[in-house]
């Protein structure tokens, strides 16, 4: 995974620190999410390295509250993306 960007196609999108990610990494065909912090409802997308392609887009889960850290919170799940960076 490249790139994940949250927003809409208006181009406004909040900055990368809101958005919270494995830093290891993901298997091409297993579960796949990132968190969204203080995101409003609607979409998210995974684009290329250069972010020119859009290689998958989503809609964010249902707020919710993150107890450990009082954060307001929204899951983006792309486990159905399963193309690896090579493309197989």
């Amino acid at each position: 995974i490249d790139d994940i960007i949250l927003g809409s196609h208006t181009g406004i999108f909040p900055p990368p620190e809101k958005i919270r990610l494995n830093q290891i990494g993901f298997y091409p065909s297993g579960p796949k999410t990132a968190i969204a912090v203080d995101a409003g409802p609607g979409s998210f997308y995974v684009v290329s390295q250069d972010k020119l392609d859009t290689l998958y887009e989503g809609t964010l889960g249902s707020a919710a509250t993150w107890a450990p850290s009082g954060e307001t919170v929204r899951k983006a799940d792309f486990s159905s993306f399963t193309t690896s960076p090579s493309g197989t």
